[in-house]
């Protein structure tokens, strides 16, 4: 048939001399004729101008793609009826290697995963596992997605809504995606001091609910680690940069509890409640980590952390249900902020403090 639409149920022909081997083929076509098939499986029927804007070239394009397809032996029909092209009934490209479960956890973790709502990770993630889904065969996807069903969907709504903070966020995320240098201005958590360097991310990194980026720094001249709440301003540049192919976030953090890595060593024991015992199960805290439990319900947890000034904070989060064992230096840090916590909230005889 001819570019056009054709009659019903009727097959797209492939010209003469169109490439059924592929031979010829950018990796840029390559990846729009596997989007397309993808388009084909999950939608009902597009029509040329809507697989045209979803692939972001011209219906020209597309018509030529159809060809291929064909050509390579992808069952392409054009609908008469509902003026749009579907893939003949059986035929299904799936994925190598997702199958339900996978696909089932790839969903759920993203309408749980609020944390990645920050740099705007979170829409694209989601994005992610529906094409997943849609892959699978109708029956399966149908099972797939009233399991989910439950977990509230992303709103495409980003929890940072001002503009500043969306132009870091896009910058940062573009950096990675493209190997180019930024440009950033940030405020130093330890001195409070405003600094300015061209920054090469490495890796991205979560931690208590905020994001980090371990790259090298041309001001520090080193590996360096900048947390992303304390950049101001970032700009992309034209630099590129490569990233070293032993580098390991890993081996860069060391033994630190969560991103702040100290050059001392500690060995800490802590002993919970049976009451707090009950939200140490099934977690891994470090991986330095080792649990003892005790015969009255209680628990032990041994680490070996670089830095104390993290692990006080998680710890502090527990309040009375948990007991500094060792090193005495943790312990007597947390008495110390223990006291003054209680000192600054004394009651107060015959007053009231009204919210704000």
């Amino acid at each position: 048939m001819s570019l056009s639409p054709g009659s019903e149920n009727r097959g797209v022909r492939p010209r003469r001399g169109a490439a059924g081997s592929g031979a010829g083929l950018g990796r840029a076509q390559i990846a729009r004729l596997f989007r397309l098939v993808l388009l084909l499986q999950s939608e009902r029927f597009p029509n040329a101008r809507e697989l045209a804007e979803r692939c972001e070239v011209s219906r020209r394009t597309i018509y030529r793609d159809l060809e291929l397809l064909a050509a390579a032996g992808v069952p392409v029909h054009y609908h008469q009826e509902h003026e749009g092209y579907q893939l003949a009934r059986g035929f299904l490209l799936t994925p190598t290697g997702v199958d339900e479960t996978e696909a089932l956890a790839l969903l759920i973790l993203t309408r749980q995963w609020k944390e990645g709502d920050g740099l705007g990770l979170l829409q694209h993630a989601w994005g992610g596992a529906m094409k997943a889904a849609q892959s699978l065969s109708p029956e399966v996807r149908e099972r797939v997605l009233a399991a989910v069903e439950p977990f509230e969907a992303p709103t495409g709504q980003p929890a940072t809504r001002d503009a500043d903070r969306r132009a870091v966020h896009d910058a940062v995320l573009e950096s990675l995606a493209q190997l180019r240098q930024i440009r950033v201005w940030y405020r130093d958590p330890a001195t409070l001091d405003e600094e300015s360097t061209k920054f090469s991310p490495y890796r991205l990194l979560l931690h208590d609910r905020h994001w980090f980026m371990v790259g090298r720094s041309t001001l520090h001249r080193r590996v360096e680690l900048i947390g992303i709440p304390w950049v101001r301003k970032a700009v992309l540049t034209d630099d590129r940069y490569t990233i070293p192919p032993r580098f390991s976030s890993e081996r860069y953090l060391s033994q630190a509890w969560g991103v702040d890595r100290d050059r001392l060593r500690y060995r800490v024991c802590l002993r919970f409640s049976a009451r707090a015992a009950l939200e140490l199960n099934d977690t891994l805290w470090h991986r330095s980590q080792k649990r003892v439990d005790l015969p009255d319900g209680r628990v032990e947890l041994h680490f070996v952390v670089d830095g104390l000034d993290e692990i006080l904070r998680w710890v502090l989060g527990f309040g009375d249900q948990v007991e500094v064992l060792s090193p005495q230096e943790l312990r007597k840090r947390l008495f110390h902020i223990s006291t003054s916590i209680a000192r600054r909230h004394r009651p107060i005889r015959g007053r009231n403090i009204a919210p704000h």
